[in-house]
């Protein structure tokens, strides 16, 4: 059985009796790791068990990042809801309210230090950094030190070095 006959029979995840989330049929893991990309360069992985409040947020000022969001979250997750608000600066919050995804994101790091994300096949790195460095790249708020450490927490043993090509 392959990852397509597998994404295939799994319809839905959940935790506990709220925030079911709908799988497509066509689950991607690169998606799934470029929208965590994203949240990891400017969003928040949220989780307060006292408030019951659960969220995994994308804010930024760029529409194609923010449409790239929403597309990988409406592919991964059909009918999934997600929050659009402006911040006090004007900023656009958008947000999916999910244990299931909080834990999903938690599970791999992103809340953290990225560690479980950076053991995962090249593929999948490479699709997260694709969303990291588009998320900090198109920010203009965020500093260049910021990618190099993100470059920088790539060179694992058996990796080799990550370099960038880019002034």
């Amino acid at each position: 059985m392959n990852m397509t006959h597998l994404s295939a029979l799994i319809q839905s995840v959940s935790c506990g009796k709220r925030g079911r989330l709908r799988i497509s049929s066509q689950w991607d893991w690169g998606k799934l790791l470029y929208l965590f990309g994203l949240v990891a360069a400017d969003g928040a992985v949220y989780e307060n068990h006292d408030q019951h409040s659960y969220y995994v947020m994308f804010s930024n000022e760029e529409p194609v990042l923010l449409g790239a969001f929403e597309e990988a979250a409406e592919d991964l997750f059909p009918g999934v809801t997600i929050q659009r608000h402006l911040n006090q600066d004007g900023v656009t919050m958008l947000r999916i309210n999910s244990l299931a995804l909080v834990r999903l994101a938690k599970g791999l790091g992103i809340d953290a230090d990225f560690t479980h994300v950076m053991r995962l096949p090249d593929d999948l790195v490479a699709a997260f950094l694709r969303g990291y460095f588009d998320g900090l790249l198109l920010d203009q708020s965020r500093s260049a030190g910021a990618a190099a450490s993100a470059v920088a927490a790539t060179n694992r043993p058996g990796r080799g070095s990550a370099q960038s090509n880019h002034a």
